[in-house]
Parts: C-alpha cells; sequence; structure tokens
C-alpha cells in the first residue's frame, strides 16, 4: 500500500473523527477515533515516537520520559483529548500527521528502530473490518 492508497483508504475515515480515549494495552501507547457520523471507530496502536508542531507541548511531554521511556508519549493524547481530526497527511515518507481542531498537529515518526511502527484497525459497528501495519522502512502493508 502506499502513501496516497492510506490517505484514500483510511483518511476519509480519519477525517471528522474525534478522540474517543486513549490508554495502554501491552505497554504500547493506543489512540481510538470515533467518526461522527458513521459508526466507525479507528484504533491506533503506537510503538513510534510522536512529536507536535507546540514547542511548549513537546517540552512538558519530555519531562514524562524519565517516569517510563516507553509510553510517556501518551501525554500528547490529554492535549487533542475529544478534538476532531481536520486533516491527515505524510510530511515525507516517515511521518504521518493527524491535524486536530485545536491547531495541534501530532506527527507519528514511522522510520523507527521498532519493526511495525504503528499498527491502525478499523472497527465498524465493534467488528474489525480492515487494518494496515506500517513498518519502519517507510512501507505500508
Amino acid at each position: 500500500m502506499t502513501q496516497e492508497d492510506f490517505l484514500q483508504d483510511y483518511g476519509t475515515l480519519i477525517i471528522g473523527s474525534r478522540v474517543l480515549g486513549f490508554g495502554l494495552e501491552g505497554q504500547l501507547p493506543v489512540l481510538k477515533i470515533e467518526h461522527e457520523e458513521k459508526p466507525i471507530e479507528i484504533i491506533f496502536h503506537i510503538d513510534c515516537r510522536i512529536d507536535s508542531n507546540k514547542p511548549e507541548l513537546n517540552q512538558l511531554i519530555n519531562q514524562l520520559e524519565p517516569l517510563d521511556q516507553d509510553v510517556y508519549y501518551i501525554g500528547y493524547f490529554i492535549a487533542v483529548n475529544r478534538n476532531k481530526i481536520l486533516s491527515t497527511s505524510f510530511i515525507d515518507k516517515g511521518n504521518l500527521v493527524l491535524t486536530f481542531e485545536n491547531k495541534i498537529e501530532l506527527t507519528f515518526k514511522l522510520i523507527d528502530e521498532w519493526i511495525e511502527p504503528l499498527n491502525v484497525s478499523v472497527l465498524e459497528n465493534k467488528k474489525h473490518i480492515k487494518g494496515c501495519m506500517f513498518l519502519n522502512d517507510g512501507t505500508i502493508d
């Protein structure tokens, strides 16, 4: 799957969704979003670095790293909780960006040391309908 395929297949579901919840599953940060007009839930299982367009937010989140270097990125989700996603894009081969209505952009750094930095699952009426896996070489499976 190409980045363009992802944006076409998944972007239309992601845009217009709101953050439904976030947490940890198996020591991996998880972000759940829900579409406002469709019975669609999208789950991001995250094993990559995250950054934002807000230096003060990055500074605050980075202070959490000494507590647990694997899951401190979950703090970014507090800043976007219940906010609608306005757009999704790729900056380049290795950076997926979600832009929220509160003007925060979260960047998922997909070229990372982990083999599967990001998994995206789509559920409709609580049933899995599709999913994809980002690999650390920038490809999408």
